[in-house]
């Protein structure tokens, strides 16, 4: 603890009124600087006879210091150093800026991520490139010489020579021709065949030599008939007269007709190959279409599609097979399903239900109801699952009980609701444990 201030003047010589004693001045001067000395006086921590903290300084007290922070006493009015008197290095744990830090002070001059890229100039995709799965496979491919990079229909792989020519359907010997001298040094034009007999034969091989002409599918000159060389026929040949004139017609034309055909080339040649009679032949005289084409007209036999009005013969009534069933076999066929004589029309039941009404409702079996309502004793109403196209339907009904009136009480496109009443005068709702509902329309 410091020494802090201790009056001098006990007495209390200096006091108002009082003639101040030179001594007692010097002496209480002293103890104020006494208070004051840096190693011996007041410590100003706040503790008793230490003085109070200071807590404000700077020349108009700019300054505030508190047991958590050390702020200025305006925001944002006072700089942390000078251009020409700088701090030489700061420690911080942390750094909060309200502005964006510059580029030219090494920060980024944004405030966010995508901004800050385009400060910087890497914006993803203009600048820099943007991450791709496919690059990224590319650059995992190892640098081998005489790779080729293709795609394999999922991702990039590096193949070789060879097996880049495989899967561009290029592979030597299968799909194209392998190098071969004789037909590199020949600028002759070949046929496939041709050219598969010329390859056999080694380059700069002698044509003069049997083994290697034969190998070329060819005849040695030798080898060839003298008179066929000439084409002359032999003087032993005997030529009939006929056989003289077919010899001597300049062209084909001519030579059909010697051979009695009216029919010209063009037109045999397209019987070539055919294998049909003559009665077979004369089944497509006088058509003067494709038969393709016409027979496309024509319904296919699997599930055909007709227009208009098509007729058929009206299958036997009771038949049960597969034939076709006309509009005459359907109007006789649906009275005699249903037992029905005479002309009279038939009507269809639209809706039907028995239920058991005692207790809570059950329905025992139906048609076209979805759900019994219960309203109280012997009232009921039958809910349709597909409503009537109106009120003008028929409601017919019977119960199990004896002596049992059946009312109508109410018609709706959805549902129809009935009473059962027993009683002397059947005025009594009673419920029925066999109720039966019938609708027609």
């Amino acid at each position: 603890m410091g020494t802090g201030y201790v009056r001098n003047d006990t007495a209390n010589d200096i006091a108002d009124a009082g003639v101040i004693n030179a001594d007692d001045l010097d002496g209480e001067f002293d103890a104020i600087l006494a208070a004051f000395v840096a190693a011996t006086g007041h410590t100003h921590d706040g503790a008793p006879a230490e003085g109070g903290a200071i807590t404000v300084v700077g020349p108009a007290q700019d300054f505030v210091g508190a047991s958590g922070d050390f702020s200025p006493k305006t925001d944002s009015a006072y700089d942390l150093g000078k251009t020409a008197v700088r701090w030489a290095t700061g420690y911080l744990d942390d750094l909060v800026l309200t502005t964006a830090l510059p580029v030219a002070q090494g920060g980024t001059g944004a405030t966010s991520a995508g901004a800050a890229r385009t400060a910087l100039g890497v914006v993803i995709g203009a600048n820099v490139q943007a991450y791709d799965a496919q690059l990224d496979d590319i650059a995992a491919l190892a640098v081998t010489n005489g790779n080729i990079i293709v795609g394999d229909g999922s991702s990039w792989v590096a193949e070789s020579g060879s097996t880049a020519r495989t899967s561009l359907g290029l592979a030597i010997g299968s799909d194209v021709q392998a190098y071969d001298s004789v037909l590199d040094n020949t600028t002759a034009s070949y046929t496939s065949a041709e050219e598969t007999k010329l390859s056999g034969i080694e380059a700069g091989a002698d044509v003069t030599d049997v083994t290697n002409v034969t190998a070329a599918g060819a005849l040695m000159t030798s080898e060839v008939d003298a008179d066929l060389k000439t084409f002359a026929l032999p003087a032993n040949t005997t030529i009939s007269a006929f056989g003289k004139t077919l010899v001597d017609d300049a062209n084909a034309a001519a030579a059909l007709l010697t051979l009695g055909v009216s029919s010209t080339a063009a037109e045999l040649n397209i019987l070539e190959g055919v294998t049909a009679t003559a009665a077979e032949l004369n089944y497509v005289d006088g058509v003067t279409s494709s038969i393709q084409t016409q027979l496309d007209t024509k319904a296919p036999l699997d599930s055909p599609t007709f227009t208009g009005f098509p007729r058929s013969v009206t299958t036997p009534l009771g038949d049960s097979t597969t034939r076709t069933a006309t509009t005459a076999f359907v109007d006789r066929a649906i009275p005699a399903a249903l037992n029905a004589s005479g002309s009279a029309p038939l009507y269809a039941c639209r809706a039907w239900v028995n239920f058991d009404g005692t207790g809570t409702v059950a329905i025992r079996d139906s048609g076209n109801v979805s759900s019994i309502t219960d309203f109280g004793v012997g009232d009921y109403r039958v809910n349709f699952a597909t409503g009537m196209q109106d009120n003008d339907y028929a409601v017919s009904g019977i119960t199990s009980g004896q002596n049992v009136k059946f009312n109508l009480e109410a018609l709706s496109t959805g549902a129809v609701r009935v009473r059962t009443r027993a009683g002397s005068f059947g005025d009594i709702s009673q419920d029925q444990s066999t109720v039966c509902i019938a609708i027609f329309r």
